[in-house]
């Protein structure tokens, strides 16, 4: 699984986390100001505020299922 750092838009407090695979993570707690971000889009929370955004075939499986 791979890893990532989020930094979160309301304390600028950055944490690592691991990237789910087979699902999207919407929503993380920050360890900082201890509020849960969701994701803005219809993405996850990586693509967000992530280093790094999640895998490319599953946000194109994703985004076929939401809509």
């Amino acid at each position: 699984m791979a890893e990532g750092i989020i930094t979160c838009p309301k304390c600028g407090h950055k944490q690592g986390a691991e990237i789910p695979e087979a699902v999207c993570q919407f929503s993380y707690l920050c360890f900082g100001c201890k509020e849960t971000i969701l994701s803005e889009t219809k993405c996850c929370v990586f693509c967000d505020y992530g280093d790094r955004s999640c895998h490319t075939e599953k946000k194109e499986t994703e985004v076929t299922i939401v809509e």
